[in-house]
């Protein structure tokens, strides 16, 4: 046996006897088996040729047909595996400030994975995620059960989201109640008055028809919440009834707004015989004192430092009528 030249294979067989066909028909011939494999790396759809020269002594060669052969690969298709579904995945989210709060949407999922995009992860279904800042996160979830993994990933907005306050403070002249807005963070008002009346101005005036305690209310909101807060007043005083005497005096209070320490100063030319009365917000008197006689130039000064800050009424009396200012201790 030897090979030579481009896949050329050569056997002598020596010393074969066989008898003549005619004297010895079957035993006149036979065969010889052999196997030749092909090249490791021999792609598919490669054609293999090949034929055979048969030498008898040193008669001429009995040469046969080609032969071919095509490379292919076998694929075993077993009819009774089972079908195999990949995974679908998609999420929602829900902003509260920091808070994100993630739903998924699935079918066909035995395993979750979130990455938050700020280098935290989660293996639950549904999960709630704080941010550390606010910015844009690309979050992913990456879904997969024996069969196959699919990933769903989008961007979020993060921002912190300011609650409203409310805050206000009242000043009433007369029966005109001028309510001062302090609050942040808002994006709609409403007053209510406390008499049936309301408001949605930011910072309205107000005309009471009657005297007494009113709770003034504001509630404030935005895309965020929402806050209120609620503050008594003392009506002490209607135009067109009570400060008949205003044009009647020369009233003077300073500073005010003050700290809790002001002065009053009035004088009459006309009247004799005043009482000088300060109510806090319940229209409670908190100091009462009668002046009789020359009103020409009275001066007091008075000291709230001991009550709580708010808007305090003076008032005025006499046998005429009643005259009223507010004074605000901040």
């Amino acid at each position: 046996f030897q090979i030579y030249g481009q896949g050329n294979f050569e056997w002598t067989f020596d010393n074969i006897l066989l008898p003549d066909s005619n004297t010895n028909e079957p035993a006149s011939h036979g065969f010889v088996k052999f196997k030749v494999k092909q090249n490791s790396n021999n792609a598919n759809d490669t054609i293999i040729s090949n034929r055979a020269s048969i030498y008898f002594d040193f008669n001429a060669p009995v040469v046969t047909n080609y032969a071919t052969v095509t490379v292919f690969d076998t694929v075993i298709i077993n009819n009774n595996a089972m079908a195999c579904d990949l995974p679908a995945a998609s999420f929602t989210h829900d902003l509260t400030n920091l808070v994100a709060a993630f739903t998924a949407t699935t079918s066909n999922v035995d395993n979750y994975n979130w990455d938050f995009g700020d280098g935290d992860t989660s293996t639950q279904v549904n999960p709630l995620h704080t941010y550390a800042d606010s910015g844009t996160y690309n979050i992913c979830l990456s879904a997969s059960n024996s069969c196959g993994i699919i990933k769903s990933c989008k961007s979020i907005d993060v921002s912190i989201c300011n609650l409203p306050i409310a805050a206000f403070t009242t000043l009433i002249t007369d029966s005109t109640l001028t309510l001062l807005d302090s609050s942040s963070n808002i994006g709609s008002y409403y007053w209510d008055f406390g008499d049936g009346d309301s408001s949605m101005l930011a910072a309205p005036t107000h005309a009471y028809s009657d005297t007494g305690i009113f709770t003034v209310c504001l509630y404030v909101s935005n895309n965020c919440g929402s806050d209120s807060s609620c503050q008594e007043i003392y009506v002490s005083s209607i135009i067109g009834i009570n400060n008949q005497l205003k044009d009647q005096f020369e009233f003077n209070i300073f500073p005010n707004p003050n700290t809790g320490k002001f002065q009053i100063e009035f004088s009459s030319k006309y009247l004799q015989d005043v009482k000088l009365e300060i109510l806090d917000v319940k229209g409670s008197i908190i100091f009462s004192k009668e002046y009789t006689g020359n009103l020409r130039s009275v001066q007091k000064s008075i000291n709230l430092e001991y009550f709580s800050k708010g808007i305090f009424t003076l008032r005025l009396s006499t046998k005429s009528g009643t005259y009223s200012r507010q004074i605000v201790y901040e």
